[in-house]
């Protein structure tokens, strides 16, 4: 135990990963291990100290109830994953504004079952072009004879990070997990402390998905070249 703090009418204990007995090995590593590539994470989140991240990637983003019914374009992003999860993001241009929606965040999925979930709880998304992550050719083919419209990603991280941060970034309340990543999603520091170039390799399953869609599509041009609505989308979203 850390140690107790007492007010007048009020106690303070604080404790950390330290106290807890009965944490895994495995991941007690993973927690030390954010000393080394993420002080400022591992000072908040492990430590408990009072403070922000600092160095967000993605540091200006507003939450908003729902997607709006007029875009110029809908696209969506998708991230494979295992172990760590396999994400899948709805993404709705508007001028300077990116509208943006987590679909799909599970672990433990494979194609087959993502394409029995997506089709099932999300059809409308066979309509709309998706951008894949490309590592793995077999999983693109299977999407592809499931009747999604898929087309393999750009692999730039940063010059993706570029082209997502030419807009304005707009989340849906219920993307949860987007949520938290943008938030914990950080420049990745040397010994000395001093931010690279290059971001984390950790929270960034959504917004790797995000940026696939965003960086990859042919982006809408003039501005008023068409409109997508939801309505015109058999289900909405």
């Amino acid at each position: 135990m850390d140690r107790i703090i007492t007010y007048k009418d009020t106690t303070l204990l604080k404790t950390t990963y330290l106290d807890n007995a009965f944490l895994d090995s495995k991941y007690k590593e993973v927690l030390e291990g954010l000393k080394k590539t993420n002080p400022s994470y591992y000072q908040v989140y492990c430590l408990g100290e009072w403070g922000v991240l600092d160095g967000l990637v993605y540091e200006k983003y507003k939450v908003i109830d729902k997607m709006p019914s007029d875009l110029q374009l809908l696209v969506y992003g998708v991230d494979f994953g295992f172990n760590h999860p396999s994400a899948v993001v709805l993404v709705g241009f508007s001028y300077d504004e990116l509208y943006i929606k987590e679909v799909f965040y599970k672990t433990h999925f494979t194609s087959a079952k993502m394409i029995e979930h997506l089709k099932h709880n999300h059809h409308y998304i066979t309509k709309l072009t998706g951008y894949f992550e490309s590592a793995e050719p077999d999983k693109l083919q299977e999407f592809r004879e499931a009747g999604f419209i898929v087309m393999p990603a750009k692999k730039s991280i940063i010059d993706g990070i570029n082209a997502l941060k030419k807009y304005r970034l707009n989340v849906t309340r219920d993307s949860s997990n987007l949520l938290k990543e943008l938030a914990n999603y950080t420049w990745a520091k040397d010994k000395q402390g001093k931010s690279l170039d290059m971001p984390i390799d950790d929270y960034n399953h959504a917004l790797d998905a995000l940026r696939y869609a965003v960086y990859s599509c042919p982006k809408p041009t003039p501005p008023q070249s068409y409109l997508q609505t939801y309505e015109r989308i058999e289900g909405g979203w």
